[in-house]
């Protein structure tokens, strides 16, 4: 691995809370105010507020789905197996369910197994066969999370007697399909666009799926600023009031109920749970948890989820174990490729996420079929992925998704041709210095600086997430005074850190390996977040290690 660049932002302003706010784009004074003061969510409720939403096709979606209801019709909505499309669908059938008390509503997650992804052919065959009273009854489907690509489909559903509305975030194609309405925007995820079209249905219910509304943008990767911001911080007070009982009983299937909550919470404990199901199972199961009224069966679907979690965490390091082998007895290109016929489906995203994080490349990660391979692609920051993907886009059976990520399916026959065709795209396509691996810096400190008085300053940027990470540190000159690897494995690196004086502990994760080179006493310049941790029941700083040089 090479070494990782450090880049240091530039020092602009002499107070470090601006530093900080200047660091994440927001230099004029409104800005800032904005972001240490947003505004609650109902204050973008005007679809006009939302950046790049269609304020007609808003309106329009609405009156479709009200005329739906006024007219006795029955609604299906279709979402995803992902946490987006299992958390709109949850908030769409939820309010008009419960909120608006209108029973013929149905929700519908595709089997990735059965259906595939998004909408298709043979979902639709399925609601027509699972839900009676459909036919000839003019029924309206909404999809959430999907439908942005699927003409044909779309096509297919008008042949069957259905009305369409599409919500959806996904990359836009030249030609849309012919939808009654089409509810896009790439400034929300979906479960932020369900939100708002539940606002405008009935705010009673808005108000009690904000919790919903924050763990999709945060599983989704929804940049923390403006509007998902908001979402997320009135998300954030909503889940601590504790009131859906499957989110509750999830976290205390994991262990960590009565803790606050924050974006780590919702995106390494409750989504990768609540994916485990859609990854290796039916995403049925994590839809019926979010939307339970019932304790006992709470805790039953929170107790199955976490089992099947550990199940997808166990093929997840197999697949990995392997895909790293590989990439490491091979000359790696700009672009990996990597394809076996052990790697499941349901976590072949996670694989390639790793690889990327790990050699700060894209991936490409495929399951092997025997006649159709299905693949999953993440990229490094600064890369359009799917536009380049596009590209050699006659090679794809589908292909879809964002910037930073894409699914496909390709014929097995043609797995050869593609890993030629992305290497020739590497080459062509991406620029050399993307693939160094960086940390990115706010400002240089010095121990005798950490103390409460920066932790509260630091409590103001929260909730953190992308676009508003975490802010990072660097110190120089620092002394190891202890270190010892800690886990299973002793896979992290604990270790004691001391400057002027000032003494703190520390963790450096995945860096178990690095112990030899850091004994006590060695001198090392440090790049670190702040954070808290307790000890005998009583809260002390702490800090969280990215990198170390002697």
């Amino acid at each position: 691995m090479e070494e990782k660049i450090w880049q240091l932002a530039d020092r602009t302003a002499d107070d470090l809370l601006t530093q900080l706010l200047i660091n994440r784009g927001l230099t004029a004074s409104a800005q800032q105010e904005e972001f240490l003061n947003p505004p609650t969510p109902e204050l973008f409720a005007c679809p006009v507020r939302v950046p790049n939403l269609n304020p007609e096709e808003f309106n329009k979606a609405l009156s479709i789905i009200k005329k739906a209801i006024a007219e006795d019709r029955p609604i299906v909505i279709h979402g995803d197996y992902d946490v987006d499309g299992i958390g709109a669908t949850a908030i769409l059938w939820e309010t008009i369910y419960f909120g608006l008390g209108y029973k013929k509503v149905y929700p519908f997650i595709p089997d990735r197994f059965g259906e595939g992804y998004g909408l298709s052919k043979k979902s639709l065959d399925k609601i027509n066969a699972e839900y009676d009273g459909l036919n000839g009854n003019f029924p309206l489907l909404i999809t959430v999370d999907c439908g942005v690509t699927a003409r044909e489909e779309v096509e297919y559903a008008k042949k069957l007697g259905f009305e369409i509305v599409i919500i959806d975030h996904h990359v836009r194609p030249e030609t849309l399909p012919r939808a009654e309405a089409l509810v896009w925007t790439d400034s929300l995820c979906s479960g932020g666009l369900a939100w708002f079209l539940s606002y405008h249905l009935d705010k009673a219910s808005a108000t009690n799926q904000l919790d919903l509304a924050a763990l999709t943008a945060v599983a989704d990767l929804q940049p923390v600023l403006g509007i998902n911001r908001s979402l997320l911080k009135a998300g954030l007070q909503a889940l601590l009031a504790g009131k859906r009982l499957g989110l509750q009983a999830l976290l205390r299937s994991a262990g960590v109920d009565g803790r606050e909550l924050g974006t780590y919470e919702l995106g390494w404990i409750i989504a990768p749970r609540l994916n485990a199901a859609g990854r290796l199972d039916n995403a049925l199961t994590a839809l019926r948890l979010l939307c339970t009224r019932d304790p006992d069966q709470a805790q039953t679907l929170a107790k199955s989820l976490n089992e099947v979690n550990i199940e997808r965490q166990k093929i997840t390091l197999e697949a990995l174990t392997h895909a790293r082998e590989h990439v490491l007895s091979n000359q790696p290109g700009k672009i990996l490729v990597v394809a076996h016929e052990t790697y499941h489906e349901g976590i072949i995203g996670l694989v390639a996420g790793r690889l990327t994080q790990e050699f700060s490349r894209p991936s490409l990660v495929i399951s092997k079929g025997t006649v159709i391979s299905k693949g999953s692609a993440r990229s490094v920051r600064g890369f359009d992925l799917v536009a380049a993907l596009k590209k050699i886009e006659y090679l794809f059976e589908g292909l879809g998704g964002h910037p930073m990520a894409a699914g496909f399916t390709v014929k097995t026959e043609n797995l050869d041709k593609l890993a030629v065709a992305v290497a020739d795209l590497g080459e062509q396509e991406l620029a050399g210095d993307l693939l160094k691996g960086s940390i990115r810096i706010d400002v240089k400190i010095s121990f005798s600086r950490i103390n409460s008085s920066l932790r509260n300053l630091l409590k103001q940027l929260e909730p953190t997430g992308l676009s508003n990470p975490t802010p990072v540190f660097l110190s120089k000159g620092v002394k190891v005074t202890s270190s010892r690897t800690v886990g299973s494995s002793g896979s992290h690196l604990k270790l004691s850190l001391e400057e002027e004086g000032c003494r703190f502990p520390a963790m450096w994760f995945k860096a178990g390996e690095k112990l030899a080179d850091f004994p006590p006493g060695t001198v090392v310049d440090i790049v670190y977040s702040v954070g808290e941790d307790s000890w005998n029941g009583a809260a002390r700083l702490s800090l969280n290690v990215k990198d170390m040089r002697l």
